[in-house]
């Protein structure tokens, strides 16, 4: 659901919310090879964080990790608060980066758009990062850690 109101940032519940609305369309086409885990601690659930900041991460995972993958499809999104931050990971079992891969430059639209939300936001406090996981991709946009209703 697209709303007109212009918030920069929601609670995380929120966020998962609708990377759950993508999901389900996802699940339509891959059926029951897509498999999801989300691990959220309920203390983490309030957490601000930007709007639309997770699902590119999921997205991608789903359009270039995971479509061409024989069998079990997983991802993975989790979250864990570390000294103030909040770390949003999102992994799944699809081939990985390809070769030649640049972590720190490449990406597609959602991504660098996410990329250059997060640097207008937070500044240096927040980053992208791409990586191999042991078995699959890692995407990570860790933001500063804040609860609904705090103030910088």
């Amino acid at each position: 659901m697209l709303r007109g109101d212009a918030r920069h940032e929601v609670a995380l519940a929120e966020e998962l919310e609708f990377v759950e609305q993508y999901l389900t369309i996802e699940r339509l086409r891959m059926g029951d090879r897509l498999q999801v885990c989300v691990d959220i601690p309920d203390s983490l659930r309030d957490a601000r964080v930007p709007a639309l900041c997770v699902q590119p991460f999921v997205e991608n995972a789903v359009l270039h990790g995971l479509r061409h993958v024989a069998g079990d499809a997983r991802i993975a999104v989790s979250a864990r608060s570390d000294d103030g931050r909040l770390e949003l990971r999102v992994t799944d079992n699809g081939a990985g980066l390809p070769p030649g891969f640049d972590p720190a430059t490449g990406a597609g639209l959602g991504i660098g758009n996410t990329r250059a939300r997060l640097a207008l936001l937070y500044g240096e406090r927040a980053a992208v990062r791409l990586g191999p996981a042991r078995d699959g991709r890692s995407d990570r946009p860790p933001a500063p850690r804040r609860s609904a209703g705090s103030r910088w």
